[in-house]
């Protein structure tokens, strides 16, 4: 971060908080013009944290039904965070939406940084935090009360430290935090030691001292760090349900062919619409980013060829590549910087040129990423209204009228479960593996008929399921009763 003072540097990043901030504010504003006021999670799944954390807070146990422990949390550091929440406020809800916001902002920052310690450029850093800003999808995973953010800064965090020191103590350690936030974060650790240990053979090979010890010495201790970090959850899942993978895992992700063209396609469709032009400049930031941080680029590569391969549609606007926004708007301002740099350097022109060419980038990008902003603010609305009208609506029904000890069969189990306080089986297997079977069964009669025969084993008292989705199910009285 040269040519440029201590100070400019240190007042841009409350700048950037700032706008991020509100931003914020004005999301809020017009997701309560849609909610006539109340403030909630555009998403059921939030409220499935929030029983877990509960659960865990109140020492009824890694629980969704208090008492028995099942992995159905995909983002363990995120329950726990939660959970330590719950043991000084009963608002969990507020605590996981202030929590989504501030790492958003974390994620801005570390664009921010990490753009600015890639090129050395002032601009093009500022540039990046304004990208990520400025991006819609990624404000409305702000007030979410998920735990994409989180993993958006965490992994950026990660993929900086790595590539200012290598596979060391305090990289892994950031590795190991980010995989308890997304089970993609151990594939992301996995390049990371596949970059690492090719980095270190061809440094070693062209000194002619490459050696088992050597390498040792070198990589045992992160590798036993990130190891002590996720092996509780995996063994905590072998016990429960003998799957070293949370249940989300198992029971939401399954894939008919080995490569999805359609989740490919809509992912890239995803990151095309939330900034136009910052894919245009990533193009021209790739080379330049690739000679200072390799692992950037092949996580931005990776990731979506990964995530199509495990699914054969993406979930929630696509929030499992969420993440990436962060390093694709630092990738878009170092091709920026790239470009700007190829202009003519005469003395008495070239000062004017890349001022405006730095302006004039900088108003596209900015214009690419607010076109969208007032769509993703309507669109948090719609959904946390939704999400109220029938989720946070239905679990106050069932609380009111089936008694405390009822067993019910659920389709969405977040905000029913955590409201009513009942007893869940989850027809989606996220909470409940005995229902796998049904999931892997064809889709149609033949897995209806198998969560029959499952849900009619379990008992339950009551089902509270989307028609549309269960059909077969209850269209059928006999079946039903």
């Amino acid at each position: 971060m040269k040519n440029h003072t201590p100070l400019s540097w240190w007042l841009g990043a409350p700048l950037l908080a700032a706008v991020t901030l509100l931003l914020l504010g004005y999301y809020l504003n017009v997701e309560r013009q849609f909610t006539a006021g109340l403030i909630g999670a555009p998403l059921d799944d939030a409220w499935i944290h929030l029983q877990f954390a509960r659960n865990l807070s109140q020492g009824a146990g890694f629980s969704y039904n208090p008492g028995q422990p099942t992995p159905g949390s995909t983002a363990p550091l995120w329950t726990l965070t939660l959970a330590a929440a719950g043991l000084v406020s009963s608002d969990l809800l507020f605590s996981a939406l202030a929590l989504s916001a501030v790492f958003l902002v974390a994620a801005v920052l570390l664009a921010y940084g990490f753009t600015g310690w890639v090129t050395g450029s002032l601009w093009s850093a500022v540039l990046a935090g304004l990208g990520v800003a400025f991006s819609g999808r990624l404000l409305w995973a702000g007030l979410a009360g998920m735990e994409t953010t989180a993993f958006a800064a965490l992994s950026l965090a990660a993929i900086w430290a790595y590539s200012r020191s290598g596979l060391r103590l305090f990289p892994a350690l950031l590795f190991g935090l980010a995989a308890q936030l997304r089970p993609e974060g151990h594939a992301l650790f996995a390049f990371a030691v596949i970059d690492a240990v090719w980095a270190w053979f061809r440094i070693e090979r062209s000194r002619n001292s490459a050696s088992w010890t050597s390498a040792a010495r070198t990589f045992l201790p992160p590798l036993a760090l990130y190891i002590i970090l996720a092996l509780p959850y995996s063994l905590f899942s072998l016990s429960t349900t003998g799957k070293p993978l949370p249940n989300t895992f198992y029971a939401k992700v399954g894939s008919q062919h080995f490569f999805s063209w359609r989740t490919l396609r809509e992912t890239l469709l995803w990151h095309w619409q939330d900034n136009p032009v910052s894919i245009i400049l990533a193009l021209f930031g790739l080379a330049p980013l690739w000679r200072k941080s390799r692992l950037s680029v092949i996580w931005l590569l990776a990731l979506p060829l990964l995530t199509a391969v495990i699914i054969d549609f993406t979930w929630h606007h696509g929030r499992y590549t969420m993440p990436l926004i962060p390093l694709q708007m630092a990738a878009a301002a170092v091709g920026a910087c790239w470009l700007v740099g190829k202009l003519p350097d005469r003395q008495d022109a070239a000062v004017t040129w890349r001022f405006l060419a730095q302006g004039g980038l900088l108003l596209l990008l900015l214009l690419g990423g607010a076109r969208r902003l007032s769509y993703w603010a309507e669109m948090l609305g719609t959904n946390s209204k939704e999400i109220q009208e029938i989720d946070i609506a239905l679990g106050r029904w069932i609380a009111e009228n089936t008694p405390q000890e009822a067993l019910i069969a659920v389709d969405d189990i977040g905000a029913i479960g955590y409201i009513s306080e009942r007893q869940i089986v989850d027809m989606n297997g996220l909470v409940s593996p005995e229902v796998w079977p049904a999931l892997q069964a064809d889709e149609g009669l033949p897995r209806d008929q198998v969560l029959t025969r499952i849900l009619s084993e379990v008992d339950p008292d009551f089902m509270a399921a989307f028609p549309l989705w269960r059909w077969n199910i209850a269209s059928n009285p006999a079946v039903a009763q």
